[in-house]
């Protein structure tokens, strides 16, 4: 239940939820659940417009194709394509001298996906109901904007803790 009430917590206070989040560590099977749980969601949020997407399409593409599809990029491209983003993350972090743990770098990314699912489920359910992209685009943007502060924030209180 504490993961659930982080969640929440994380829109209020990131900085000290992320602090939480680092001494809990235990390895990478933490880092992992965080992804695969955020993965999971992100499909979950993509259900109305895949629903909306085939009743537009009528009959020309099958519903269990389009999830089909969805699902394999949430299931198998999109762990692997964050991995990637941490560790180039690490990377970069490093050429200018900034010490971070590949674990840090992780933890941090993965929570800040896991924490901004709660809102990509609204926009999930906001794109399934309406097609008007004044109304769609701001909040996607939103979204995106609050991903990048959770994010930032775990990676600065990752660098104070220095490795964590």
């Amino acid at each position: 239940m504490a993961a659930a009430s982080d969640l929440i917590l994380t829109y209020l206070r990131p900085r000290q939820v992320m602090c939480r989040r680092f001494a809990m560590a235990t390895g990478e099977g933490q880092a992992l659940s965080y992804l695969v749980s955020a993965c999971l969601l992100f499909f979950l949020a993509q259900t109305p417009a895949m629903v909306r997407q085939h009743i537009m399409l009528a009959e020309e593409l099958p519903l269990a194709g389009i999830a089909a599809g969805r699902l394999l990029g949430m299931a198998v491209f999109a762990p692997i394509a964050f991995y990637a983003v941490a560790a180039l993350t690490v990377l970069l972090l490093r050429c200018i001298s900034i010490r971070i743990s590949w674990l840090s770098a992780r933890i941090s990314l993965f929570w800040s996906l896991l924490a901004v699912s709660p809102a990509m489920l609204v926009l999930g359910i906001l794109r399934g109901l309406i097609d008007t992209q004044s109304i769609l685009l701001p909040l996607s943007i939103g979204v995106a904007v609050t991903f990048l502060i959770f994010w930032v924030v775990g990676l600065l209180e990752a660098v104070a803790r220095h490795g964590c």
